[in-house]
């Protein structure tokens, strides 16, 4: 009776639009596994273990090993994510075997390196604990609708093979979220130590959408594989698919999902009153999306069939790293994490009368990757002395940009390298929305301005890149020079004497200085300089933790100007015998406060060589040493002014001030020689105020000496009080 019941219905079939029947074996797709699909681990240096993660869209026996066998042979089989506690060179291989006997092999190195607790003194503790817990188990469990904290002292990367760019912050899924993933995240410190990790999200335990019943899972004698694909199951039994013929026969018929269709059983004794069983097979729905104000999206499905709604579920043949959480759903909410997309969707089931359906493509796209931050610049050439300045403002992926503008900053001396504190601390106003004009920014009473600029990029998903900061000084006289600034081929761009873009040499700051009536010099670090250097105009010079080193032929100059020197050292290394001096002044006004003015000299040697100029010292060091006659300061005419001051001066014939036609004010100062013949002050025709001052000497014991001041006939010392003496003969 069923063969003869089947041979009509192949004949019916033949003939139907409806449906037909083919073989009963399944037709697997040709799934390959791909090197892209093995989450974690991947090539790199880690300061952890790592876990295996692997994403298996298509199910395929997947198996590893960790001693370079084939995993065939001595392996594991691989099905669920698992830490490899493998330490120092690890080598995975990873073999993915299909229904068709295909199989792929893969091969994954990377190296564990194991930190102390020296290596992350520079992180917080914060931070600390935060790679404590990866390095315990790379496998970090996420409920949605809680923060996932990354400290700040990070950045983080959701892509595997990107470098982390996104600065740490407490990342967020919406607690609607009904995704289950696996995420690989990088993060990588300051000092560019890298660790590798997967988060596990899962949906918050109380979510509201999940729908149970009974009902749900019907016990019925078929099934039904991917939408088409109806499979009689039972036995003892008989079924009808509409109004066609009763068959037994086991066997795949494909049914047209665009209508619906009736499968009818019945007990296969045909007893009277058999009852028989129906069971509705509705057409195909189709998914409905909305997006989320939270920057998610929604999909459900609003039709019905027979008053029974269509459910949202897991899709029976993935077992993808991204898959619906274990579950039935009126509606599905997927959300992600910030810097996260995706973009080629997820599979979900779809389950009807506490049947299940089939699979369907969730074209789910999310997007919460920033885009690339705004580039902020001039809108001109840098023009040093300009008192304004036109700030453009370029989105790279022509997003929308928003920027905000400080309140001036302003100094009168301008800004050295103390100033970054006072320009980090500077905060700037609300954000408003860049029309594409230039910024207009002044300066402020004609004295060095300082502005700060912030900006970022914003989407159409709403998601906003980093900030980016500009910073501008209007400064109408202030040069700035940082020997360890970068450079570039365009040097008239990148050493422009500017805060932004200093001078990288004191060659290129003395032709600038001596190209203006007046200027100030701010020096950040340690510049060396082996050539003279003359300054003939008005200048201010301001040191930041920095030093003038002059080497071999090189010394200062200046002439017929008016100099100050602050907070700053300056020295000379004399390398051959030929004397040189440190500093020549000529018809100057010369001024230095808390300097340090040093020499070594292999012959002799003067630190300071004035002629016809007037010098004044405040809490400043002169040191000169010489193998045969040192002096830190010669002066010829005018006035020298000191107070507090340090004057150390060491050779075989040894004098802190050689003063000849002048006049020399001290007090509070210090003066000491080393030497077999010396003294502290020369004067020749010069008269001298002395006082409150310390007069220290180290002299060989056979040698004579005129003591501490010594004087002609025409020289005065006008004032001498409160002055102490030691180590004078």
């Amino acid at each position: 009776m069923i063969g003869k019941l089947a041979g009509i219905l192949k004949k019916r079939v033949a003939s139907s639009c409806l449906f037909c029947a083919l073989a009963i074996f399944f037709a697997f797709p040709a799934f390959s596994l791909t090197q892209e699909d093995i989450l974690s681990p991947v090539q790199g240096e880690w300061n952890n273990v790592q876990a295996l993660v692997i994403d298996n869209r298509e199910p395929c026996g997947i198996y590893y090993s960790l001693t370079g066998s084939d995993p065939l042979v001595s392996g594991f089989a691989y099905d669920r994510p698992v830490v490899i506690e493998e330490t120092g060179n690890v080598k995975i291989r990873i073999t993915a075997v299909y229904p068709d006997s295909r199989r792929d092999d893969f091969t994954v190195e990377y190296t564990v390196k194991k930190s102390g607790a020296e290596d992350n003194a520079h992180l917080s503790e914060q931070a600390r604990d935060f790679i404590d817990s990866i390095c315990q188990n790379p496998l970090r469990n996420y409920i949605s609708g809680d923060t996932f904290p990354i400290p700040k002292d990070f950045k983080y990367s959701f892509f595997n093979g990107d470098k982390p760019t996104i600065q740490g912050t407490e990342l967020f899924i919406d607690k609607r979220n009904l995704l289950e993933r696996y995420m690989p995240c990088t993060i990588e410190d300051s000092k560019g130590s890298k660790w590798h990790f997967v988060i596990h999200v899962v949906p918050a335990l109380d979510n509201k959408e999940s729908i149970t019943s009974e009902k749900l899972q019907q016990d019925l004698p078929f099934m039904l594989v991917d939408w088409e694909n109806f499979y009689y199951t039972g036995s003892g039994l008989i079924y009808q698919i509409d109004d066609l013929y009763w068959s037994g026969v086991h066997q795949k018929i494909v049914l047209d999902r665009s209508i619906p269709h009736t499968v009818s059983f019945q007990s296969i004794s045909f007893e009277k009153g058999n009852p028989i069983t129906t069971y509705t097979i509705p057409p195909m729905p189709k998914l409905k999306k909305e997006n989320t104000d939270g920057g998610g999206e929604v999909f459900s499905i609003d039709e019905s069939w027979n008053g029974v709604p269509f459910l949202i579920g897991p899709s029976r043949a993935s077992l993808s790293a991204t898959n619906v959480s274990k579950g039935f759903y009126k509606k599905i909410y997927a959300d992600t994490f910030f810097g996260d997309e995706i973009k080629d969707g997820f599979t979900a089931g779809i389950y009807y009368g506490g049947i299940y359906q089939g699979p369907v493509k969730v074209e789910c796209t999310l997007d919460k990757f920033p885009p690339k931050p705004p580039v902020i610049h001039s809108a001109g050439k840098y023009k040093r002395g300009s008192s304004s300045s036109s700030i453009v403002i370029e989105a790279p992926e022509g997003d929308a940009i928003f920027y905000s503008v400080s309140q001036p900053l302003v100094s009168e001396e301008g800004f050295s390298g103390a100033s970054e504190k006072a320009f980090a601390s500077v905060q700037t106003g609300d954000f408003a929305a860049y029309s594409g004009k230039p910024l207009e920014l002044n300066s402020v009473n004609e004295n060095a301005t300082f502005y700060k600029i912030q900006a970022y990029c914003q989407d159409k998903k709403g998601n906003k890149s980093a900030l980016a900061e500009y910073r501008v000084i209007l400064d109408e006289c202030s040069f700035y020079l940082n020997a360890s600034a970068p450079t570039g081929e365009d040097v008239e761009l990148y050493e422009e004497g500017s805060y932004e873009h200093p001078f990288t040499s004191l060659e290129q700051a003395a032709e600038a200085i001596n190209s203006c009536e007046y200027a100030i010099l701010h020096v950040q670090g340690d510049v060396p300089c082996s050539t003279e250097i003359q300054i003939n105009r008005d200048c201010l010079v301001i040191g930041f933790e920095s030093s003038i080193e002059f080497t071999g032929e090189g010394s200062l100059s200046i002439s017929g100007s008016k100099a100050s020197f602050k907070d700053i050292n300056i020295s000379k290394r004399q390398s051959s015998k030929d004397s040189k001096n440190l500093l020549q002044i000529k018809n100057s006004t010369v001024e230095f406060e808390n300097c340090e003015l040093s020499g070594v000299f292999p012959g002799d040697g003067i630190l300071v060589d004035s002629v016809d100029s007037n010098l004044a010292f405040t809490a400043t060091g002169l040191t000169v040493n010489a193998q045969k006659y040192s002096s830190c300061l010669s002066s010829s005419g005018g006035k020298i002014v000191c107070r507090n001051i340090r004057s150390t001066s060491s050779s075989l014939d040894s004098v802190n001030f050689n003063v000849i036609k002048g006049d020399v004010d001290v007090s509070s100062s210090d003066f000491s020689i080393i030497a077999n013949l010396g003294c502290a002050i020369e004067l020749v025709k010069s008269k001298a105020s002395l006082e409150e001052n310390n007069f220290y000497a180290k002299l060989s014991a056979k040698s004579k000496t005129h003591g501490a001041v010594w004087n002609e006939a025409d020289s005065f010392v006008l004032v001498n009080k409160g002055n102490n003496f030691e180590g004078w003969q």
